[in-house]
């Protein structure tokens, strides 16, 4: 029953603070998406074109914040994420079984502004951290989940500069064989009007020691991440550069000797704005792959704790798809508003390894993903998607000539 008690509490907490006169607002969410899955390469597999899945997934979310006092906020938030039907059959078929095995909290933390009248801001507890277009650090709104971090966050806010210190917890060693840490500084300077420019470093790590081979007793992760992007949006152009390296000591195997960690991704896109309500883009990504995975430098970019559902194509195979080849994405895009509450948009990709596998066939195939967006009043807007994915020689040869195919249609009320 212990699943029940952040629920509860939102429950308990906001006629307490109505009755206190405490300020306090209410926010939620209720999301249901329906999606044809016909994504599995290897045809006549579950979810393959020949045989798709049909599936619905329900996000709910309530949250609370409350301002006892005008410089602190609390902010908690409930959230259940499910399939429809995967309660139990035996109880009623699934009808009577009230585990409630999604629910959580997905944000719980208290921040505090102007700490010590020292013009920094804190926030400590669950949250979502988000930084920059979310290449690294996300919040992943798209899954059914999302994804919150158990952090401490100090923030300096001006006119020119935007600077977040965090920390978080991931693994614990009171609950897991050793701890494991992200953490990081992001920070924005505005450099002139429409231009800006993003520095940072992440450091995340793994305190697991390995258990032989020529490093036992070492960490298995300590990895550092530091990068540059510089965005804007001009007039009717805007783009976005980015230049991120990754270094360090990782272990490809429990027993295995450490590797030094030298990776990077490099990534340039523009858009222009060709009429009122209308974008034309292009771009291309490049991470990092090994050639050579038995040297001793490790090669391939790590996208860390990123939302890449909004880079690397919808259908979401990559980077996973490219495993240690790592990947190059030329991509082009079109987005136009039909009427003003109703938007279509067209995405290309063009997928290819950063290294040449062996055999020398390196093309892993194209996607394209139309997706239409439809407001229909403040609070309800519905969206549909629907994508293709054509196998390249690669995908061809390692697992099937396929043409995969995936849709969606998704609801979201919010208040």
């Amino acid at each position: 029953m212990n699943r029940f008690a952040p629920l509860a509490l939102l429950f308990f907490a906001v006629p307490l603070a109505h009755a206190q006169g405490v300020a306090f607002d209410l926010d939620g969410q209720i999301r249901h998406r329906s999606e044809l899955d016909g994504r599995d390469v290897a045809d006549g597999d579950v979810a393959s074109p020949s045989n798709p899945l049909l599936f619905h997934l329900l996000r709910s979310r309530l949250g609370v914040a409350v301002r006892p006092v005008e410089d602190v906020r609390v902010y908690v938030q409930v959230q259940d994420g499910r399939f429809f039907g995967e309660e139990r059959p035996a109880l009623g078929r699934g009808t009577l079984d009230g585990s409630a095995d999604g629910l959580d909290l997905h944000q719980a933390y208290l921040a505090v502004d102007d700490l010590f009248d020292s013009g920094l801001g804190l926030a400590l507890g669950r949250q979502e951290l988000a930084y920059g277009n979310e290449r690294l650090v996300g919040a992943v709104g798209w899954s059914n989940t999302g994804r919150s971090f158990d952090s401490a966050v100090l923030r300096l806010r001006d006119d020119r500069v935007a600077a977040d210190l965090f920390a978080a917890q991931l693994a614990s060693p009171a609950v897991y064989e050793g701890a494991q840490h992200f953490a990081g500084l992001y920070t924005t300077w505005t450099l002139a009007d429409d231009h800006a420019l993003d520095a940072f470093a992440l450091l995340d790590t793994d305190h697991r020691e390995l258990v032989a081979g020529p490093d036992d007793g070492e960490p298995r992760l300590t990895r550092v991440t530091p990068g540059l992007r510089a965005h804007g949006a001009p007039g009717a152009f805007d783009y976005d550069v980015e230049l991120i390296g990754q270094f360090g000591r990782i272990a490809p195997a429990d027993d295995a000797e450490r590797q030094g960690i030298g990776a990077y991704l490099a990534s340039a896109a523009a858009g222009y704005a060709i009429a009122p309500g209308v974008r034309l883009g292009a771009g291309y990504t490049r991470l990092s792959g090994d050639g050579d995975p038995d040297d001793d430098t490790f090669r391939t970019f790590n996208t860390l704790f990123a939302t890449n559902h909004k880079f690397y194509g919808f259908m979401d195979y990559f980077p996973p798809l490219a495993g240690p080849y790592g990947l190059q994405d030329a991509f082009v895009s079109l987005g136009a508003s039909a009427t003003e509450r109703l938007r279509l948009a067209l995405d290309l990709h063009h997928f290819a390894a950063a290294v040449e596998p062996a055999g020398g066939r390196g093309v892993f195939g194209q996607e394209v993903d139309l997706t239409a967006s439809y407001r229909y009043n403040g609070a309800l807007g519905f969206q549909a998607g629907a994508s293709a994915f054509f196998p390249g020689s690669f995908t061809e040869a390692a697992v099937g000539d396929a043409t995969t195919y995936w849709l969606y249609l998704q609801t979201t009320a919010t208040f």
